[in-house]
């Protein structure tokens, strides 16, 4: 007798199709909390195609940030099937959350993948100049918005009013144009019309 074994996998996989924000670890997805509904986010796949529609069970290690359907299923002749990801908007400064989501199905390996839920609450803005600065000199500064993990919140636009102060106190400033921040972060020349230190 001859036996033929089967090469496919039995293991299944985990894909976030979430696109990269340029803030997760290693190529690891990440999206901000806000996104809110992100359709068709997740993919399940098998090693293999499928002769019979085939359960899968989902799991989010933190609903607080983020949940997945029940179940889906994979259907019969397919190798894969898709699943929405719902990112909840809370109102914590929790800064950004690792979140772990496994599929599972009797007669398979679970499979298992993580997504970074970045925060979207304001903490602190990030400036980022030369120390030394001449008076009545226009120079150059960015502005960032950042959570409480100092990441630059990408969903961030709104306008701003800068000032500034030294040992003397308020110091007159000037901007070339307005400011109002575009994705979490505005760059332009500033002037301040009063010499003093520790501005």
């Amino acid at each position: 007798n001859v036996v033929v074994g089967d090469n496919e996998s039995t293991n299944l996989t985990v894909i976030i199709v979430a696109g990269n924000q340029g803030q997760g670890v290693g190529g690891q997805g990440a999206l901000m909390e806000s996104q809110g509904l992100y359709a068709r986010g997740g993919q399940v796949k098998l090693g293999g195609t499928t002769l019979t529609n085939l359960s899968v069970s989902l799991f989010s290690s933190d609903l607080t940030e983020l949940t997945v359907p029940v179940s889906l299923v994979v259907t019969a002749g397919t190798t894969f099937a898709q699943f929405d990801l719902s990112l909840v908007d809370d109102a914590i400064q929790d800064g950004g959350q690792l979140v772990f989501v496994r599929a599972s199905t009797p007669g398979f390996g679970d499979g298992t993948n993580t997504l970074l839920v970045l925060d979207n609450e304001l903490h602190h803005f990030g400036f980022s100049t030369n120390l030394v600065r001449t008076s009545s000199v226009p120079f150059n500064i960015t502005v960032t918005a950042r959570a409480i993990d100092n990441r630059v919140i990408t969903d961030f636009y709104q306008p701003l009013s800068l000032s500034a102060a030294g040992m003397l106190g308020p110091i007159g400033l000037q901007s070339a144009n307005p400011v109002s921040l575009t994705r979490g972060g505005w760059s332009g020349n500033v002037t301040l019309l009063n010499p003093d230190t520790n501005v």
